[in-house]
This record gives structure tokens, C-alpha cells and sequence, in this order.
């Protein structure tokens, strides 16, 4: 079976799990929140901020980086800098839901033509890599320890799957 199969399989798994819990809306009383990123739009690892806008809607932006390599799995001594700015739509007001996701990925290092270590992304001429998504959000019963899991396609040379976790705290 293939990586991205499989990483579809546990992302669907996880998320059909964990879709029964029920638990107060914190969102709105914890609007903000900061986070660490393993994997996700950074396509290696970060560090984001996120506001929620309403009840449904949240705006973001990270930072992150990821190793680099030639097309033959070669190390090219580089680390790209991307920086992802997204929407996340969330389909119920619990404190733990699904949510759509949708945003783009700017490259802000010269990359071009090589290929992030971790997702095998291959860096387009273009700086800006378009992400849609979908993923799971649960946030403790007080609302301050918040984690993700998230499925993204990303457009590159061509729409590649990848996924990420985040990690963080709101308030």
C-alpha cells in the first residue's frame, strides 16, 4: 500500500472516530490561538497563529521550513521558507470538529526545481502553492490546549496529497 493511501486511511479513521464526541463551543471564548506544526502547509515544520472570525470561520498564518533535495533524493544543503496563509471552515460549533480548510503556501526561498525532503513536493517556478483541505479540531473542556490533524492537496507540479498535526494553545 502507498504512503499517501495509508495517510488517507488514518486521517479518515481518526476523524470517524473521534466525530461522536460532543463538547461545549470554545472557539469563540478562546479566539485566538498559537500552535506548533509538524508536517501541514509548511511541508516540514512551524509555528502558526490563527483568529477566529465567527462561529464557523477562522483565519491564519505560520511560519515553517523544510529540508530540500535534488530530484535524486540528493540533500541540496537548503531549507525553504514557507508561509502559508489559510481559512478554516468548521462544520458544527463543538469544541472538537471537522472542518474544510483552503489557503496558499508562499515560497520565500529560491527552491525551484528542487523538492521538499519530507512530502517529495517538487518546488514549482511559481512562489505560491494553492491548498485545499479538510481535518479535524478538538480543544480541551477549557479550551486552551488545541489540536489538529488535517488532509491537504497541494498544487505544485502537480496536486499532491500531504498531511500535517498541530499542536497549541488558545486563549
Amino acid at each position: 500500500m502507498r504512503k499517501d493511501s495509508l495517510l488517507a486511511l488514518v486521517c479518515a479513521a481518526f476523524s470517524l472516530w473521534a466525530a461522536p464526541a460532543r463538547a461545549e463551543a470554545t472557539r469563540l471564548t478562546n479566539p485566538t490561538t498559537l500552535y506548533l506544526e509538524m508536517g501541514g502547509r509548511a511541508l516540514g515544520y512551524g509555528a502558526g497563529f490563527d483568529r477566529v472570525m465567527s462561529d464557523n470561520l477562522s483565519v491564519g498564518l505560520s511560519f515553517g521550513m523544510t529540508p530540500t533535495q535534488d530530484l535524486n533524493d540528493n540533500n541540496a544543503n537548503k531549507s525553504a521558507l514557507v508561509i502559508p496563509a489559510y481559512l478554516n471552515y468548521y462544520l458544527e460549533d463543538d469544541a472538537s470538529t471537522m472542518f474544510f480548510t483552503a489557503g496558499a503556501s508562499l515560497v520565500a526561498s529560491d527552491v525551484k526545481g528542487l523538492e521538499a525532503k519530507y512530502s517529495g513536493i517538487q518546488f514549482p517556478d511559481s512562489i505560491v502553492l494553492p491548498t485545499i483541505g479538510w481535518g479535524y479540531e478538538s480543544r480541551g473542556d477549557m479550551g486552551a490546549f488545541m489540536f489538529r490533524i488535517s488532509a491537504y492537496a497541494i498544487v505544485a507540479h502537480r496536486v499532491m496529497p500531504w498531511a500535517g498535526f498541530n499542536f497549541g494553545y488558545a486563549f
